[in-house]
């Protein structure tokens, strides 16, 4: 597993020539940032997301916190790595980003990172590639986590939202829709969809049994 950390690492630097320092923090989890303030909220999304999950062991990760490019709008995103089973993800540090039009908290931040470690646990331990139910999902994993750690950001944010309706017919949960609409209000929907259907399509998901367009690592 090193080994194969230390390659990616190099890879990276290579590829990525930014400033940064490589953190080796436990067997499954490497972090490269210049951002060393935020290493402990990363670490506290990624435990949020694995107890979300309730699942035993830790997906193996190399996360990446660099500043955005000013042209990219989202604030991460989760890539596998070819030939391992080694999850890639990229986050912006917390002061680069805004989420529903609020400053980031912490509890925002950490909530923000369980959403995309969410994407390396559904492709990995559940081997579900379906763009639009790994949203669909992930997005419920943010609001879980906000809900436990901020009740009163996370009602802020649905009373933001209050007008939002939920998606119209599930076909829309997919990934084009996603661009179409925007982030946040994909995640509000998401959430509200999940409110009304009572979990059976996050259930759906997890057994595999929901695909809407797209998939990972085509």
């Amino acid at each position: 597993m090193k080994a194969i950390v230390l390659c990616i690492s190099a890879i990276f630097l290579f590829v990525f020539p930014v400033s940064g320092t490589v953190y080796n923090l436990t067997e499954n989890l490497t972090i490269f940032t210049d951002y060393g303030e935020e290493i402990p909220l990363v670490l506290k999304g990624v435990d949020e997301a694995h107890k979300w999950f309730n699942i035993s062991g830790k997906i193996p990760l190399f996360i990446v916190v660099v500043s955005p490019d000013p042209k990219e709008s989202q604030f991460g995103y989760f890539d596998r790595m070819p030939s391992s089973n080694i999850g890639f993800i990229f986050i912006s540090p917390k002061e680069k980003y805004k989420k529903f039009l609020l400053d980031v908290t912490d509890d925002i931040y950490i909530a923000m990172v369980s959403h995309e470690v969410a994407h390396a646990i559904l492709f990995y331990h559940y081997n579900y590639t379906d763009l639009g139910g790994h949203e669909y999902l992930a997005f419920n994993v943010f609001f879980d986590v906000l809900k436990k750690r901020d009740k009163e950001v996370f009602y802020e944010v649905l009373k933001k939202y209050e007008d939002v309706e939920t998606f119209e017919y599930d076909e829309r949960i997919n990934v084009i829709f996603y661009k179409g609409i925007g982030a946040d209000l994909f995640s509000i929907k998401c959430f509200k969809h999940r409110l009304e259907d009572g979990g059976i399509l996050l259930r759906n998901i997890l057994n595999g049994d929901f695909m809407s367009d797209w998939v990972l690592g085509i």
